[in-house]
């Protein structure tokens, strides 16, 4: 029979859930981080003719 993961009483499981929450939103965060998806966009809305002159 598997121990359980959470402490039964209750001001300790809320933070022990806040805890781990908190370390899954920082995970997500440095993903983003890795793969560059915090940057902004360097999109323009207008169109670009890309060539050299007027």
């Amino acid at each position: 029979m598997p121990l359980p993961r959470y402490a039964a009483y209750k001001p300790r499981r809320v933070e022990q859930l806040l805890n781990e929450s908190e370390n899954l939103r920082q995970g997500g965060d440095d993903w983003e981080r890795f793969w560059l998806l915090d940057q902004p966009s360097h999109m323009t809305p207008f169109r670009t003719h890309g060539g050299l002159g007027p």
